[in-house]
């Protein structure tokens, strides 16, 4: 069975990003509340938050297949110290823009010579410690022993489908101790049209909505050359999970100019922002088809 990997570099080809702050307050006080925006749902922040100082940020991205389960999953967190100005309104629009709904991308053409490019992440990683623990209600589920500097993942290793109630458990070395990040996984996608198997132009597409807080569709197109091997994500495209959407003129076009196989693969993802015991914790968790 053809397994392609999980992941690709795309670049956007919409328009900019936005970011929402929406005041709500029952009695015209004060009391105000970040509002959710689009693929992220905002949770225990209120607007004053929004200033604060807080350089310590975890996040924690996880995905699996659910037709092919145990040992489809990985899971990779990150413990992270930016400078001491960055507040929690830079966390809310980095992750915020992060995704735009209802656009498609179209993957870039790799130009380059090959090789080692040298380039290294800047991305201010620092330990929590040596493990990190996911843990059900019954117990410890999982650990992630520090594969890199602030870096716990595993790929193809974990044991199913993440347990109802679970919870991330960071020690805290250089970054904070966290006692209990919830994680939850969102419903696997149905899809409605088209079939499984090769898609053309004339494909439509449709699937069991969901549309719960901070979920999306992610429309993952899949190419395989003439012997079925995996080429490669030529387009993908972040939905409202509202249950069917029909591709813009441009991925259509280049949709016409790849000559060989074309699939499609539904993700359904939901991706979470708010703090946790003084920490920032981001979480994107993923189940396909």
């Amino acid at each position: 069975m053809r397994n392609p990997t999980k992941f690709a570099r795309l670049t956007c080809i919409t328009a900019s990003c936005l970011v929402l702050l929406t005041a709500c307050s029952s009695d015209g006080g004060s009391s105000t509340q970040i509002g959710n925006v689009p693929g992220l749902a905002i949770n225990g922040l209120t607007n004053s938050d929004a200033a604060m100082l807080n350089p310590w940020v975890t996040s924690v991205n996880a995905f699996r297949f659910e037709s092919n389960t145990p040992g489809s999953g990985d899971i990779r967190v990150a413990t992270i110290q930016y400078n001491e100005s960055r507040t929690v309104q830079d966390s809310i629009d980095w992750y915020g823009s992060n995704v735009q709904l209802d656009t498609c991308e179209i993957a870039e053409e790799d130009t380059s010579s090959g090789g080692d490019s040298g380039g290294t992440s800047t991305v201010p990683y620092v330990s929590g410690g040596d493990n990190v623990v996911i843990s059900s209600p019954g117990g410890t589920w999982f650990t992630l022993s520090e594969d890199d500097t602030g870096i716990y993942e595993v790929d193809n290793e974990l044991p199913g489908a993440i347990p109802v109630g679970a919870t991330v458990s960071i020690p805290g070395l250089v970054f904070p101790a966290v006692g209990a990040i919830p994680i939850s996984e969102p419903t696997a996608p149905i899809r409605i049209a088209p079939a499984f198997g090769p898609i053309s132009t004339e494909s439509q597409y449709q699937w069991q909505a969901s549309g719960g807080n901070g979920e999306y569709i992610r429309l993952s197109f899949i190419e395989y050359d003439s012997n079925g091997d995996f080429v490669g994500f030529p387009i993908g495209c972040d939905l409202e999970d509202d249950g069917e959407f029909s591709l813009p003129e441009n991925v259509l076009l280049a949709m016409s100019t790849i000559s060989n196989t074309l699939e499609v693969r539904y993700t359904r993802r939901i991706r979470s922002l708010s703090m946790v015991e003084g920490v920032m914790a981001f979480t994107r968790i993923s189940v396909a088809e």
